[in-house]
């Protein structure tokens, strides 16, 4: 960093000026030094400076060069970080932490659990371990390493009720040749990169036509679903609601979860699930619900949104329709229409409408990394946007909805309240 700085002397004892310029420099953290020109009460200059000319320029070279290899390796590092996203996937698919769940095991003995060659898994394992998953583990055997689970790696377990290891599978197999295509998916607003990687077949008919990954998208829903739960749940306050209508809730988990809340026990929920999801999303919401001890009070139903006849009508005052993180994945001209369908199922009873999305800041720069890349996410697979508030309140305002309340969290979502205008 360098600092510049100038001021003007006294007025010399002839009425004349003396000017002194200050040029300050931290050429690093821990050094600094001066040059300045002054003028004598006749007019000459004289130029000093606290260090040798030859010290400075040397300094301000080092400094120079030490932010250009700065520089350099923080461009590095953004150009591979698609290779840690492919680290814990290929964990994942060979399930190094299901092998690993029982307990420690050596090399020899891992590579063989999950059939791997020896060699090349210590070399995934130690930039495993680098990244912050898995640990090394005291070794019986002498000069054997061993390899244990943390808390990082038992997310990817099978088991695990987060569903991380298929939100790794989703991303990895449905989304990365996608963002593969980002660089030519930005020529015209219809260039859909996702459809450009799978021969011009959309998102949503990808899963159709593919059963076996339709399957592990709907577990990843589950994964996404957990985000900010508890932070969605202490946020609002969901128990004014005498129902709440989960408008194509994926799994279920969100709903759920409030049904199962202290004091939410007289609280009814509808989930309404995209058709595409009708098997495989099912099945996870019904277990979801039994686990949770709300399988009375929380029915079922799927379609499409954009038809008729598939957002339930309400049924009574005091009743929430919510949209959580649906309309983000979709254009204005998709989004539009579902809202219009929410407006309609009301009628003129007194209900809302809550949308829990992010909400980007208004400036460009001041969005955080997480807010601008889910942005481009929803770009890149289904030609969606991330919205900041005024977009939301404009899109609301012509489904005739008048935004009444925004709670923004520390997640980068916001819960967002509506009314029929």
């Amino acid at each position: 960093m360098m600092m510049l700085g100038a001021s003007m002397g006294s007025t010399a004892q002839d009425g004349r000026k003396q000017c002194l310029f200050l040029v300050v420099f931290y050429p690093a953290e821990n050094e600094v030094f001066s040059i300045y020109a002054k003028k004598d009460v006749k007019g000459r200059s004289h130029v000093k400076a606290s260090r040798s000319w030859r010290g400075i320029c040397a300094a301000f070279l080092r400094w120079l060069l030490r932010k250009l290899q700065r520089d350099t390796d923080q461009l590095a590092e953004i150009a591979m970080n698609f290779s840690a996203s492919q680290v814990a996937y290929t964990l994942a698919v060979h399930g190094v932490a299901d092998a690993l769940e029982a307990g420690p095991k050596t090399l020899p003995a891992l590579a063989e659990a999950v059939e791997a060659d020896p060699g090349r898994l210590y070399r995934l394992l130690r930039a495993a371990i680098a990244l912050g998953l898995f640990s090394e583990a005291p070794s019986s055997s002498q000069g054997a390493p061993a390899f244990c689970n943390n808390s990082l790696s038992r997310l990817m377990l099978e088991g695990h009720p987060s569903g991380m290891r298929f939100l790794l599978m989703h991303l990895m197999e449905d989304c990365w040749t996608a963002w593969g295509h980002l660089h030519d998916g930005i020529d015209t607003p219809y260039a859909l990169p996702f459809d450009r990687a799978h021969g011009g077949e959309s998102f949503w008919s990808y899963l159709k036509n593919h059963p076996a990954q339709r399957k592990v998208f709907a577990r990843a829903m589950t994964a996404l679903n957990s985000f900010g739960m508890s932070e969605v749940m202490q946020g609002h306050d969901w128990l004014q609601y005498t129902k709440i209508i989960d408008l194509h809730g994926d799994s279920g988990t969100f709903l759920a979860t409030i049904l199962a809340a202290r004091g939410h026990e007289g609280q009814k929920g509808i989930l309404v699930q995209p058709s595409v999801l009708a098997g495989e999303g099912q099945e996870v919401s019904a277990r979801l619900a039994a686990s949770h001890g709300v399988s009375d009070r929380m029915s079922f139903t799927t379609g499409d949104l954009h038809q008729p006849g598939v957002v339930p009508a309400c049924s009574g005052p005091g009743e929430a329709y919510v949209l959580r993180c649906i309309l983000h994945a979709q254009p204005d001209m998709d989004a539009l229409p579902v809202l219009k369908r929410v407006h309609e199922a009301m009628g003129e009873q007194r209900a809302y409408l809550v949308l829990i999305e992010r909400c980007l800041p208004p400036g460009i720069s001041q969005a955080t990394s997480q807010q601008a890349l889910s942005d481009l996410h929803v770009m890149v697979l289904a030609n969606g946007r991330e919205r900041n508030l005024e977009e939301w309140r404009s899109l609301l305002q012509s489904a005739s909805f008048k935004l009444i309340y925004c709670h923004a969290m520390q997640n980068s979502l916001a819960i967002m309240v509506a009314m029929r205008g």
